[in-house]
Parts: structure tokens; C-alpha cells; sequence
């Protein structure tokens, strides 16, 4: 994970993954997360197997649920995803475990996605509740309510996030590029999408497929996606 999320390194990535899996074949978080990196090597095929193997390896574990759900949310496959954080979901909490963002936003990501947007703006600000109204949650919110027309509370959430940074708090870049591509601003999004580049964001921020769309329209961001070796 430190060469796939940190160093950006497929190969190296992916030779780790399988080394992991040849010497431990049942742990199933490892088969969830080396989905990940297959779909961003657009081999959705081979991604989706990895991420079945996970489940019925650990079919109740919360985070494998999840892993696997995002697999499918990155590939743009959303009624699996939505029944992947569904079957998460339906499981009893444990004493001490707390209450999951991950499965939920998830959930409300992929009915974003097929523009329910009040089911998907009640599971977004459960995510946001349970993570703390942390900058990632909140600027996935934001997006929910740019979609919604709702733009006064959309520009509150940046408001907020810049509160956050002016405060000294960190603030990841693509927070604010999820609430301003929610507002239709492509430009503000794609100027903190390359701000969020220079401060070394997750390769996962790029899959994601509502930032594919914002480099799909734009030749130079195009460009930078061949640089970093990613696909749309």
C-alpha cells in the first residue's frame, strides 16, 4: 500500500500484493486492496475476481466489505458497490468498534452518482458525523449539495474548509475539488486537483469517477494523467 498510495510505484506495488497473497492466500483484505490497484491498471476483470475472493474469504468483515465495495466504485460499477456497502451495513456492531464512514459514504457516493440525491445527502452526512466532519467527508458533502442546487450550503462547506486551513488545521487540496466540481466550477476544481498533485494525493483521488470527468474535457490534464500513468 506504501508503494501503491505513497510512492506511486504500480509495479513495485503489485509485485508486493502478489508476494502477500502467495504467502498468505486467505488474507482477504490484501485480495480487496490489490483490487484496487488492478482497476486503476484497467484490468476490471481481474479486479473484481480479487475482490469476490476477499468476500468469501471474510464474508463479515466489515473493512473487506468495504474494500471490495470501493473496487466497484472506482470502476464505476455502482449497484454493485451500493449492495457490497449494503451487506457491510447490515452487520451488527461490535462493543468498542465504533461507527464506519467507509461503507456509508460509499453508499451515498454511488446514489450520488445516479442522482438520488436525498437518500445520497442523508448517507453523506451520516459519513461526515461519524468522521468527525474530517475535510474528506466533508468536501464529498459539498459536492452532494452543489449537485443539489443547494449552493449555500455547498459554499459553506468551502467556507468552513477554509476556516479549517486558516486556523492552521491541514486541509487535503481534493477536498475542495469534490465541492467545487458538485458547484460546476471546473476551473477552481481542476487549479486544487493540481494543487492536490504537488502535495502527493492518493492515486485513489484520481480514479475517482467524478475527477476522470473533469481531466476527460481538459488537454492538458490529459497530458498529466499520461504522465502519472493512469487511464480515464
Amino acid at each position: 500500500m506504501v508503494r501503491f498510495g505513497g510512492d506511486w510505484n504500480w509495479e513495485g506495488a503489485e509485485t508486493a500484493f502478489r508476494r502477500t497473497i502467495d504467502l498468505a492466500p486467505d488474507l482477504a483484505v490484501a485480495h480487496a486492496q490489490y483490487g484496487w490497484l488492478l482497476v486503476l491498471l484497467d484490468r476490471q476483470d481481474a479486479a473484481f475476481a480479487e475482490a469476490e475472493r476477499a468476500r468469501e474469504f471474510a464474508p463479515r468483515s466489515p473493512l473487506v466489505l468495504s474494500s471490495c465495495a470501493q473496487a466497484y466504485f472506482l470502476a464505476e460499477y455502482y449497484d454493485t458497490c451500493r449492495a457490497r456497502c449494503e451487506e457491510r451495513l447490515a452487520l451488527p456492531e461490535r462493543d468498542g468498534e465504533g461507527r464506519h464512514p467507509f461503507a456509508t459514504y460509499l453508499l451515498g457516493q454511488s446514489l450520488l452518482m445516479h442522482r438520488k440525491y436525498d437518500e445520497a445527502s442523508a448517507l453523506l452526512e451520516q459519513a461526515a458525523d461519524a468522521g468527525s466532519r474530517l475535510p474528506f467527508y466533508f468536501g464529498l458533502l459539498g459536492r452532494c449539495y452543489g449537485e443539489m442546487n443547494d449552493q449555500p450550503a455547498a459554499t459553506g462547506v468551502i467556507e468552513t474548509l477554509h476556516r479549517r486551513e486558516s486556523s492552521g488545521r491541514y486541509v487535503a487540496p481534493h477536498c475542495y475539488v469534490y465541492t467545487y466540481h458538485g458547484l460546476g466550477d471546473r476551473q477552481a476544481a481542476l487549479e486544487h486537483q493540481e494543487r492536490a498533485y504537488e502535495d502527493g494525493a492518493s492515486p485513489l483521488n484520481y480514479l475517482s469517477p467524478f475527477v476522470r470527468d473533469l481531466f476527460s474535457f481538459d488537454p492538458d490534464q490529459r497530458d498529466r494523467l499520461r504522465q502519472m500513468r493512469l487511464t480515464l
